[in-house]
């Protein structure tokens, strides 16, 4: 009865999924980004390119999206703005076809047209190009739409107020765990009317006034090679900033990373003809990491590698490793690595990390377990190494010398006895004559 009531749902279950099919829709555009310049009461077209990404044709229509702000990380915040609001650029924007289709897989140019009104104020204006699809579902379908913004950024010609501020330079977490990114952040806002694209650098000097080199590495995307600089670069990638926003870039000292105390200076342009900002702070750090005991500890069921450790250094730590362990012979016989899952260890903690080994009895024998690890930014070397276990043959051995040696003992204590009563069996012959 039971049987036959699972075997039921089991078929309804099977023909529900057989009756709902999902249907994806997936539309790229091309350039993510597009900047025009336009005076007012002027017009100017430019073109992005519509991707169907899909195996199956579909029907797109554009959309637009419309920006005033962005976040943090660069991202534009979409505005709800009124028809009527000078910074709603929707009705600024014509297209050439307000529907395509799209056959499986087909890309195609479409136009599009900016048309500036003669009292739009001079400035920045922002928004996004999207292409939607039509979707037509019954009730037994799901549909599943992935599109991708083409940004707008519109200037309109006139007077541009062009200034910014810094909002912060300074490591970009108080904290350094030392298997994480280097990164500081360089805080920018955006106090003009238009938007504005940051660039800069960052150098360092250790306590002695050296300038550190080679400390920043990245790839060039115009000539597509790798750059090792003396200067870590901020904002590579060319992000831009909106009026009346802030946004924090987070450049990476990549290279040639020590302990120490040093100065960190920067240099930020956001225009032309624009005093560079500056900024400097001072920081240190001293990653130190210290084996306090390395063990075997076994039970019958489980063979446990107790590692414990302390940090006495100022950064939070997690080494990253392996443990091999080898037999009387030098042999390898086994490897186990630290857990990647590892909690961080905070400065002046001492922690004992289990590694598991086997899940059995040891096997008989003499091992030496070596470990492996580094830790830091710079990849700080951890070793140490424990022994454990008996030799078969060591055993024999014992038993043999403590036999050789018990040989000797009566060997020489019989000598000794047989030597000192000769003299008395020769005095009792002299006496009998």
């Amino acid at each position: 009865m039971i049987l036959r009531l699972l075997t039921r749902i089991s078929v309804g279950l099977f023909a529900v999924c057989l009756l709902t099919t999902a249907t994806t829709f997936a539309v790229g555009v091309k350039p993510l980004r597009t900047e025009m310049a336009i005076e007012p009461g002027a017009s100017a077209t430019a073109t992005i390119e519509v991707i169907n990404e899909e195996n199956h044709a579909i029907t797109v229509t554009p959309d637009i999206g419309i920006y005033t702000h962005n976040d943090e990380n660069g991202f534009p915040i979409r505005a709800d703005l009124d028809i009527n609001d000078g910074r709603n650029i929707s009705s600024w924007i014509s297209f050439s076809e307000d529907e395509i289709i799209l056959q499986a897989g087909e890309k195609r140019e479409v136009s599009f047209q900016v048309s500036v009104p003669r009292d739009a104020e001079p400035g920045g204006r922002y928004g996004s190009l999207i292409y939607t699809p039509v979707v037509e579902v019954n009730e037994d379908q799901v549909a599943v739409a992935t599109r991708v913004a083409s940004l707008l950024l519109i200037t309109v010609a006139g007077e541009e107020v062009l200034t910014g501020e810094l909002t912060r330079f300074d490591l970009q977490q108080a904290e350094i765990h030392g298997d994480r990114p280097f990164a500081f952040a360089v805080g920018l806002r955006n106090t003009g009317n238009i938007h504005i694209k940051p660039t800069g650098t960052i150098s360092l000097t250790n306590e002695a006034g050296e300038k550190l080199t080679g400390i920043a590495r990245y790839l060039d995307r115009q000539t597509n090679e790798e750059v090792i600089t003396d200067e870590i670069p901020v904002n590579i990638l060319g992000g831009n900033i909106l009026p009346d926003s802030t946004r924090v870039f987070q450049p990476e000292w990549s290279d040639n990373i020590a302990a120490g105390s040093y100065t960190a200076d920067l240099s930020l342009i956001y225009g032309a003809d624009v005093q560079p900002l500056t900024s400097s702070f001072q920081f240190s750090f001293h990653p130190v990491l210290n084996v306090d005991s390395f063990e075997l500890v076994s039970t019958t069921e489980q063979s446990d590698f107790i590692l414990r450790l302390a940090n006495t250094g100022d950064t939070y730590e997690r080494p990253s490793g392996m443990i091999t362990i080898m037999n009387d012979f030098d042999f390898v016989v086994g490897e186990v690595g630290i857990p990647d899952d590892l909690a961080y260890i905070a400065p002046g903690e001492t922690v004992d990390v289990v590694i598991p080994w086997i899940t059995k009895d040891l096997p008989n024998g003499s091992y030496v377990a070596h470990l492996a690890a580094v830790y830091g930014p710079a990849d700080t070397p951890l070793t140490a190494k424990t022994s454990f276990g008996d030799s078969f043959f060591a055993s024999i051995v014992g038993v043999l010398t403590l036999l050789g040696i018990g040989v000797l003992l009566i060997g020489g204590a019989s000598w000794y006895l047989l030597r000192h009563r000769k003299p008395m069996f020769e005095a009792h012959i002299s006496n009998d004559k």
